[in-house]
Protein backbone atom coordinates (compact mmCIF):
# COMPACT_ATOMS: atom_id res chain seq x y z
CA UNK A 1 0.00 0.00 0.00
CA UNK A 2 0.99 3.16 -0.65
CA UNK A 3 -0.60 6.48 0.53
CA UNK A 4 -1.08 10.20 -1.34
CA UNK A 5 1.88 11.72 0.72
CA UNK A 6 4.31 8.88 -0.44
CA UNK A 7 3.27 9.33 -4.45
CA UNK A 8 4.03 13.31 -3.76
CA UNK A 9 7.16 12.83 -1.93
CA UNK A 10 8.30 10.54 -5.11
CA UNK A 11 7.08 12.64 -7.91
CA UNK A 12 9.77 15.60 -5.96
CA UNK A 13 12.49 13.17 -5.68
CA UNK A 14 12.51 12.81 -9.79
CA UNK A 15 12.44 16.63 -9.67
CA UNK A 16 8.92 17.40 -10.74
CA UNK A 17 6.76 17.77 -7.72
CA UNK A 18 3.14 17.01 -8.69
CA UNK A 19 0.92 19.08 -6.20
CA UNK A 20 -1.75 16.23 -4.27
CA UNK A 21 -4.92 17.78 -5.75
CA UNK A 22 -3.39 16.79 -9.44
CA UNK A 23 -2.27 13.26 -8.26
CA UNK A 24 -5.76 12.91 -6.58
CA UNK A 25 -7.49 13.74 -9.49
CA UNK A 26 -5.77 11.53 -12.05
CA UNK A 27 -6.24 8.33 -9.50
CA UNK A 28 -9.83 9.64 -9.37
CA UNK A 29 -9.85 9.49 -13.40
CA UNK A 30 -8.72 5.41 -13.46
CA UNK A 31 -11.05 4.35 -11.33
CA UNK A 32 -9.01 4.83 -7.64
CA UNK A 33 -10.80 6.46 -4.69
CA UNK A 34 -9.65 6.58 -1.28
CA UNK A 35 -11.20 3.93 0.95
CA UNK A 36 -10.99 2.45 4.49
CA UNK A 37 -8.58 -0.51 4.43
CA UNK A 38 -10.24 -4.20 5.29
CA UNK A 39 -8.92 -6.22 8.33
CA UNK A 40 -7.91 -9.88 7.68
CA UNK A 41 -6.60 -12.17 10.02
CA UNK A 42 -2.91 -12.96 9.07
CA UNK A 43 -2.56 -16.51 8.03
CA UNK A 44 0.84 -18.46 8.10
CA UNK A 45 1.12 -21.21 5.03
CA UNK A 46 0.39 -23.57 8.05
CA UNK A 47 -2.82 -22.51 8.85
CA UNK A 48 -3.60 -22.12 5.25
CA UNK A 49 -2.81 -25.98 4.29
CA UNK A 50 -4.37 -26.95 7.88
CA UNK A 51 -7.97 -24.83 6.52
CA UNK A 52 -7.68 -26.59 3.43
CA UNK A 53 -6.91 -30.00 4.88
CA UNK A 54 -10.15 -29.50 7.19
CA UNK A 55 -12.13 -28.23 4.41
CA UNK A 56 -11.37 -31.25 2.16
CA UNK A 57 -12.04 -34.40 5.22
CA UNK A 58 -15.80 -32.53 5.54
CA UNK A 59 -16.46 -32.59 2.21
CA UNK A 60 -18.27 -35.67 2.26
CA UNK A 61 -20.33 -35.01 5.64
CA UNK A 62 -24.06 -35.23 5.39
CA UNK A 63 -26.46 -32.46 7.07
CA UNK A 64 -26.93 -34.61 9.55
CA UNK A 65 -23.59 -34.31 10.76
CA UNK A 66 -23.60 -30.82 11.00
CA UNK A 67 -26.97 -30.38 12.88
CA UNK A 68 -24.88 -32.21 15.77
CA UNK A 69 -22.24 -29.48 16.30
CA UNK A 70 -22.15 -27.02 18.89
CA UNK A 71 -20.10 -24.03 17.80
CA UNK A 72 -18.34 -21.49 20.36
CA UNK A 73 -16.26 -18.75 20.73
CA UNK A 74 -15.42 -15.67 22.64
CA UNK A 75 -15.99 -12.12 21.42
CA UNK A 76 -15.82 -8.01 22.60
CA UNK A 77 -18.36 -6.31 21.68
CA UNK A 78 -18.18 -2.26 21.77
CA UNK A 79 -20.83 -0.24 23.05
CA UNK A 80 -21.47 2.80 21.05
CA UNK A 81 -19.80 1.29 17.60
CA UNK A 82 -16.50 0.35 17.57
CA UNK A 83 -12.79 2.50 17.55
CA UNK A 84 -12.15 1.92 13.89
CA UNK A 85 -13.29 5.60 11.27
CA UNK A 86 -16.39 4.65 9.50
CA UNK A 87 -16.87 6.52 6.16
CA UNK A 88 -20.34 8.16 4.98
CA UNK A 89 -21.57 9.79 1.89
CA UNK A 90 -23.58 13.25 3.13
CA UNK A 91 -24.01 16.72 1.57
CA UNK A 92 -22.04 19.87 2.82
CA UNK A 93 -22.79 21.83 5.66
CA UNK A 94 -25.34 18.84 6.60
CA UNK A 95 -25.16 16.60 10.06
CA UNK A 96 -26.20 13.15 9.40
CA UNK A 97 -25.48 10.02 9.46
CA UNK A 98 -23.57 11.06 12.78
CA UNK A 99 -21.63 8.03 15.15
CA UNK A 100 -23.28 8.58 18.50
CA UNK A 101 -20.31 8.72 21.71
CA UNK A 102 -20.29 9.09 25.32
CA UNK A 103 -17.20 10.79 27.21
CA UNK A 104 -14.72 8.66 27.82
CA UNK A 105 -16.35 6.25 25.48
CA UNK A 106 -19.17 3.73 25.84
CA UNK A 107 -16.48 0.81 27.15
CA UNK A 108 -17.04 -2.80 25.87
CA UNK A 109 -17.99 -6.35 27.40
CA UNK A 110 -16.46 -9.69 26.45
CA UNK A 111 -18.75 -12.48 26.29
CA UNK A 112 -18.69 -16.42 25.44
CA UNK A 113 -21.77 -17.73 23.23
CA UNK A 114 -22.47 -20.99 21.29
CA UNK A 115 -25.12 -22.24 18.47
CA UNK A 116 -25.72 -24.90 16.17
CA UNK A 117 -28.16 -25.37 13.40
CA UNK A 118 -31.28 -25.65 15.96
CA UNK A 119 -30.60 -21.63 17.19
CA UNK A 120 -28.52 -19.85 20.04
CA UNK A 121 -27.18 -21.38 23.15
CA UNK A 122 -26.16 -19.40 26.07
CA UNK A 123 -24.14 -16.57 26.38
CA UNK A 124 -22.38 -15.40 29.07
CA UNK A 125 -20.29 -12.14 30.32
CA UNK A 126 -16.82 -12.25 31.08
CA UNK A 127 -15.86 -10.50 33.58
CA UNK A 128 -12.43 -9.47 33.77
CA UNK A 129 -9.54 -11.36 32.45
CA UNK A 130 -10.51 -14.73 30.06
CA UNK A 131 -8.20 -17.59 31.78
CA UNK A 132 -8.30 -21.24 31.61
CA UNK A 133 -9.83 -21.66 35.12
CA UNK A 134 -12.55 -19.14 33.93
CA UNK A 135 -13.11 -20.74 30.66
CA UNK A 136 -13.81 -24.05 32.33
CA UNK A 137 -16.12 -22.81 34.99
CA UNK A 138 -18.23 -21.00 31.46
CA UNK A 139 -18.23 -24.74 30.15
CA UNK A 140 -19.33 -26.33 33.71
CA UNK A 141 -22.19 -24.02 34.03
CA UNK A 142 -23.26 -23.75 30.32
CA UNK A 143 -21.90 -26.31 28.03
CA UNK A 144 -23.96 -29.84 28.47
CA UNK A 145 -26.83 -27.25 29.36
CA UNK A 146 -26.52 -25.40 25.72
CA UNK A 147 -26.37 -28.78 24.26
CA UNK A 148 -29.81 -30.34 25.91
CA UNK A 149 -32.06 -27.00 25.24
CA UNK A 150 -30.88 -27.32 21.52
CA UNK A 151 -31.79 -31.25 22.11
CA UNK A 152 -28.48 -32.57 20.49
CA UNK A 153 -28.34 -35.68 22.79
CA UNK A 154 -24.90 -36.80 24.44
CA UNK A 155 -23.65 -37.58 21.21
CA UNK A 156 -22.41 -34.27 19.53
CA UNK A 157 -19.44 -32.47 18.20
CA UNK A 158 -18.08 -29.12 20.29
CA UNK A 159 -15.84 -27.17 18.34
CA UNK A 160 -13.76 -24.47 19.33
CA UNK A 161 -10.76 -22.48 18.51
CA UNK A 162 -6.79 -23.34 19.25
CA UNK A 163 -6.99 -20.53 21.67
CA UNK A 164 -4.15 -21.62 24.17
CA UNK A 165 -6.50 -21.88 27.28
CA UNK A 166 -8.85 -24.22 24.78
CA UNK A 167 -6.26 -26.58 24.07
CA UNK A 168 -4.46 -26.34 27.89
CA UNK A 169 -4.07 -29.41 29.78
CA UNK A 170 -6.23 -28.70 32.72
CA UNK A 171 -9.03 -28.14 29.87
CA UNK A 172 -8.64 -31.48 27.62
CA UNK A 173 -8.29 -33.17 31.43
CA UNK A 174 -12.13 -31.45 31.99
CA UNK A 175 -13.19 -33.17 28.63
CA UNK A 176 -11.73 -36.53 29.75
CA UNK A 177 -13.86 -36.23 33.17
CA UNK A 178 -16.77 -35.44 31.63
CA UNK A 179 -16.35 -38.54 28.89
CA UNK A 180 -15.97 -36.57 26.17
CA UNK A 181 -13.27 -39.10 24.83
CA UNK A 182 -11.33 -39.69 21.81
CA UNK A 183 -10.24 -42.86 19.97
CA UNK A 184 -6.44 -42.88 19.05
CA UNK A 185 -5.49 -45.19 16.42
CA UNK A 186 -1.69 -46.30 15.31
CA UNK A 187 -0.31 -47.59 12.55
CA UNK A 188 -0.88 -50.76 10.54
CA UNK A 189 -0.94 -52.88 7.54
CA UNK A 190 -3.42 -51.78 4.22
CA UNK A 191 -3.58 -50.04 1.07
CA UNK A 192 -1.72 -46.10 1.08
CA UNK A 193 -3.97 -43.35 2.51
CA UNK A 194 -5.65 -40.90 -0.04
CA UNK A 195 -4.54 -37.26 0.32
CA UNK A 196 -2.00 -36.15 2.57
CA UNK A 197 -1.20 -37.69 5.80
CA UNK A 198 1.29 -37.30 8.60
CA UNK A 199 4.09 -40.17 9.13
CA UNK A 200 5.73 -42.93 6.83
CA UNK A 201 4.08 -45.95 4.20
CA UNK A 202 6.52 -48.44 2.84
CA UNK A 203 5.00 -50.64 -0.02
CA UNK A 204 5.09 -54.02 0.62
CA UNK A 205 6.72 -55.13 -2.66
CA UNK A 206 5.16 -59.04 -2.02
CA UNK A 207 1.59 -57.50 -2.41
CA UNK A 208 1.35 -56.42 -6.19
CA UNK A 209 -0.25 -58.92 -7.65
CA UNK A 210 -2.36 -58.12 -10.81
CA UNK A 211 -3.95 -55.04 -10.93
CA UNK A 212 -3.93 -54.69 -7.13
CA UNK A 213 -2.52 -51.43 -6.07
CA UNK A 214 -0.26 -52.76 -3.24
CA UNK A 215 -0.15 -52.67 0.18
CA UNK A 216 2.63 -51.35 3.02
CA UNK A 217 2.96 -50.96 6.37
CA UNK A 218 2.29 -47.09 8.06
CA UNK A 219 3.06 -45.40 11.27
CA UNK A 220 0.29 -42.96 11.07
CA UNK A 221 -1.82 -41.61 14.14
CA UNK A 222 -4.84 -41.08 14.05
CA UNK A 223 -7.60 -39.22 16.34
CA UNK A 224 -11.55 -39.93 16.51
CA UNK A 225 -13.52 -37.58 18.15
CA UNK A 226 -16.60 -38.63 18.22
CA UNK A 227 -17.39 -38.34 14.73
CA UNK A 228 -14.20 -36.64 12.83
CA UNK A 229 -10.75 -37.90 12.56
CA UNK A 230 -7.51 -35.97 12.35
CA UNK A 231 -4.10 -36.10 13.15
CA UNK A 232 -2.74 -34.29 15.42
CA UNK A 233 1.20 -32.97 14.98
CA UNK A 234 3.67 -35.19 16.97
CA UNK A 235 6.88 -34.76 17.88
CA UNK A 236 10.10 -36.89 18.49
CA UNK A 237 11.08 -40.19 17.06
CA UNK A 238 7.77 -42.02 15.53
CA UNK A 239 8.19 -45.56 15.87
CA UNK A 240 8.74 -47.26 12.24
CA UNK A 241 6.05 -48.48 10.23
CA UNK A 242 4.10 -51.62 11.10
CA UNK A 243 1.18 -53.94 11.62
CA UNK A 244 -0.12 -56.31 14.00
CA UNK A 245 1.54 -54.65 16.62
CA UNK A 246 -0.39 -53.65 20.38
CA UNK A 247 -0.96 -50.89 22.31
CA UNK A 248 -1.96 -49.97 25.79
CA UNK A 249 -2.71 -46.93 27.27
CA UNK A 250 -1.62 -45.99 31.12
CA UNK A 251 -2.58 -42.71 32.67
CA UNK A 252 -2.08 -40.16 29.58
CA UNK A 253 0.55 -42.51 27.51
CA UNK A 254 -0.14 -44.40 24.91
CA UNK A 255 2.28 -47.76 24.80
CA UNK A 256 3.17 -49.47 21.91
CA UNK A 257 5.16 -52.91 22.01
CA UNK A 258 6.35 -54.77 18.58
CA UNK A 259 4.68 -55.87 15.47
CA UNK A 260 5.47 -57.02 11.66
CA UNK A 261 7.80 -55.06 9.61
CA UNK A 262 8.62 -56.95 6.61
CA UNK A 263 9.84 -60.27 7.90
CA UNK A 264 10.64 -59.24 11.25
CA UNK A 265 8.64 -59.23 14.17
CA UNK A 266 9.58 -56.59 16.05
CA UNK A 267 10.30 -56.19 20.24
CA UNK A 268 10.64 -52.29 20.56
CA UNK A 269 8.58 -50.50 23.36
CA UNK A 270 7.55 -46.95 22.80
CA UNK A 271 4.89 -44.36 23.89
CA UNK A 272 3.31 -41.02 22.98
CA UNK A 273 2.59 -38.22 25.64
CA UNK A 274 -1.17 -37.82 24.66
CA UNK A 275 -1.28 -34.28 25.94
CA UNK A 276 1.70 -32.82 24.15
CA UNK A 277 1.88 -35.70 21.15
CA UNK A 278 5.79 -36.07 21.72
CA UNK A 279 7.12 -39.81 20.84
CA UNK A 280 9.46 -41.94 23.19
CA UNK A 281 11.43 -45.14 22.67
CA UNK A 282 12.00 -47.18 25.63
CA UNK A 283 15.28 -49.17 25.83
CA UNK A 284 14.65 -51.60 29.27
CA UNK A 285 17.20 -54.02 30.09
CA UNK A 286 16.09 -57.18 29.02
CA UNK A 287 12.35 -58.24 27.42
CA UNK A 288 10.12 -60.58 25.65
CA UNK A 289 11.39 -61.62 21.96
CA UNK A 290 10.31 -59.96 18.61
CA UNK A 291 6.50 -60.67 18.20
CA UNK A 292 3.20 -60.09 16.46
CA UNK A 293 -0.87 -60.50 16.79
CA UNK A 294 -0.20 -60.44 20.98
CA UNK A 295 -2.67 -58.54 23.27
CA UNK A 296 -1.09 -56.41 25.61
CA UNK A 297 -3.28 -54.85 28.33
CA UNK A 298 -2.96 -52.76 31.48
CA UNK A 299 -3.80 -54.27 34.23
CA UNK A 300 -2.68 -51.09 37.20
CA UNK A 301 -1.62 -47.46 36.69
CA UNK A 302 1.68 -48.66 36.96
CA UNK A 303 1.68 -51.76 34.74
CA UNK A 304 1.34 -53.47 31.50
CA UNK A 305 0.58 -57.30 30.67
CA UNK A 306 1.93 -59.16 27.89
CA UNK A 307 0.53 -62.50 26.05
CA UNK A 308 1.32 -64.66 23.25
CA UNK A 309 1.75 -63.94 19.87
CA UNK A 310 3.94 -65.07 16.98
CA UNK A 311 7.69 -64.64 16.33
CA UNK A 312 9.81 -63.87 13.25
CA UNK A 313 10.71 -67.82 13.32
CA UNK A 314 6.94 -68.31 12.88
CA UNK A 315 6.27 -69.76 16.56
CA UNK A 316 3.26 -69.78 18.43
CA UNK A 317 4.02 -67.87 21.90
CA UNK A 318 2.59 -69.13 25.22
CA UNK A 319 4.53 -66.58 27.51
CA UNK A 320 3.30 -64.30 29.67
CA UNK A 321 5.50 -60.82 30.58
CA UNK A 322 4.73 -57.75 32.97
CA UNK A 323 6.12 -54.39 32.23
CA UNK A 324 6.80 -52.18 35.38
CA UNK A 325 5.64 -48.40 33.79
CA UNK A 326 7.90 -46.74 37.12
CA UNK A 327 11.04 -48.90 37.43
CA UNK A 328 10.97 -49.68 33.06
CA UNK A 329 11.60 -53.22 33.45
CA UNK A 330 10.55 -56.59 31.94
CA UNK A 331 9.58 -59.13 34.20
CA UNK A 332 8.51 -62.51 32.90
CA UNK A 333 5.19 -63.42 34.64
CA UNK A 334 4.98 -67.50 35.35
CA UNK A 335 1.20 -69.29 34.78
CA UNK A 336 -0.34 -72.44 34.22
CA UNK A 337 -1.19 -71.76 30.68
CA UNK A 338 2.01 -72.33 29.13
CA UNK A 339 0.01 -75.50 26.88
CA UNK A 340 -2.22 -73.23 24.99
CA UNK A 341 -0.26 -70.81 23.16
CA UNK A 342 -1.98 -68.57 20.74
CA UNK A 343 -2.01 -65.21 18.61
CA UNK A 344 -4.79 -63.37 17.08
CA UNK A 345 -6.36 -63.59 20.30
CA UNK A 346 -8.01 -60.58 22.48
CA UNK A 347 -7.48 -59.91 26.36
CA UNK A 348 -8.85 -57.42 29.12
CA UNK A 349 -8.44 -56.82 32.41
CA UNK A 350 -10.93 -57.29 35.31
CA UNK A 351 -12.36 -55.55 38.33
CA UNK A 352 -9.91 -57.63 40.20
CA UNK A 353 -6.70 -57.89 38.34
CA UNK A 354 -7.44 -60.91 36.83
CA UNK A 355 -6.65 -61.11 32.82
CA UNK A 356 -9.35 -62.65 30.51
CA UNK A 357 -7.80 -63.95 27.44
CA UNK A 358 -10.38 -65.03 24.58
CA UNK A 359 -9.93 -67.08 21.46
CA UNK A 360 -7.15 -66.51 19.04
CA UNK A 361 -5.51 -69.05 17.13
CA UNK A 362 -2.95 -71.47 17.84
CA UNK A 363 -1.17 -72.06 14.98
CA UNK A 364 0.42 -70.73 11.84
CA UNK A 365 -1.85 -68.12 9.92
CA UNK A 366 0.73 -67.57 6.92
CA UNK A 367 0.50 -71.11 6.26
CA UNK A 368 -2.35 -70.71 4.16
CA UNK A 369 -3.91 -73.29 5.65
CA UNK A 370 -7.11 -73.24 7.89
CA UNK A 371 -6.34 -72.84 11.43
CA UNK A 372 -6.96 -76.51 13.35
CA UNK A 373 -6.87 -75.23 17.29
CA UNK A 374 -9.07 -72.53 18.20
CA UNK A 375 -9.58 -71.96 22.13
CA UNK A 376 -13.49 -71.76 22.85
CA UNK A 377 -15.11 -70.15 26.12
CA UNK A 378 -15.45 -71.86 28.99
CA UNK A 379 -19.03 -71.35 30.45
CA UNK A 380 -19.40 -71.22 34.12
CA UNK A 381 -23.04 -72.96 35.25
CA UNK A 382 -23.40 -71.42 39.02
CA UNK A 383 -26.70 -73.92 39.16
CA UNK A 384 -24.63 -77.45 38.02
CA UNK A 385 -21.35 -76.18 40.29
CA UNK A 386 -23.92 -75.76 43.58
CA UNK A 387 -25.43 -79.17 42.34
CA UNK A 388 -22.27 -81.17 42.13
CA UNK A 389 -20.39 -79.30 45.20
CA UNK A 390 -18.25 -81.63 46.78
CA UNK A 391 -17.07 -83.23 43.71
CA UNK A 392 -15.74 -79.79 42.37
CA UNK A 393 -15.17 -78.09 45.66
CA UNK A 394 -11.59 -78.71 45.24
CA UNK A 395 -11.72 -76.78 41.94
CA UNK A 396 -13.40 -73.81 42.99
CA UNK A 397 -9.84 -71.87 43.85
CA UNK A 398 -9.11 -71.76 40.02
CA UNK A 399 -11.96 -69.50 39.70
CA UNK A 400 -12.08 -65.81 39.35
CA UNK A 401 -12.29 -63.99 42.81
CA UNK A 402 -16.00 -62.65 41.80
CA UNK A 403 -17.23 -65.56 40.79
CA UNK A 404 -15.58 -67.76 43.73
CA UNK A 405 -17.21 -64.96 45.94
CA UNK A 406 -20.84 -65.43 44.49
CA UNK A 407 -20.26 -68.94 44.69
CA UNK A 408 -19.99 -68.58 48.59
CA UNK A 409 -22.64 -66.49 48.94
CA UNK A 410 -24.67 -68.97 47.41
CA UNK A 411 -23.63 -71.50 49.16
CA UNK A 412 -23.92 -69.76 52.15
CA UNK A 413 -28.07 -69.39 51.30
CA UNK A 414 -28.09 -72.58 50.81
CA UNK A 415 -26.58 -73.59 54.39
CA UNK A 416 -28.89 -71.74 55.78
CA UNK A 417 -32.45 -72.84 54.09
CA UNK A 418 -30.79 -76.52 55.72
CA UNK A 419 -29.86 -75.43 59.15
Amino acid sequence: MITLDELQRSTAEVGDSVHRTTISRILHKSGLYGRVARRKTFLKDIHKKCRLKFATSHLGDTPNMWKKVLWSDETKIELFGNNAKRYVWRKSNTAEHTIPTVKHGGGSIMVWACFSSAGTGKMVKIDGKMDGTKYRTILEENLMESAKDLRLGRRFVFQQDNDPKHKAKSTMEWFKNKHIQVLVFFGGYGYMAQGAHRGTFEYDETSFMGDNPGRGWNNHIHILDLSTWSQPVTKGNAPSPRAAHACAKVGNRGYVFGGRYRDYRLNDLHYIDMDSWEWHEIVPQQGPVGRSWHSLTPVSPDHIFLFGGFTTYRETLSDAWLYCVSKNKWQQYKHNHTQSPRLWHTACSGPDGEVFVFGGCANNLLSHQRAVSTVRPQVFCMEAALQHRELLAASWDCLPKHLLHSLKQRMGGINALGS
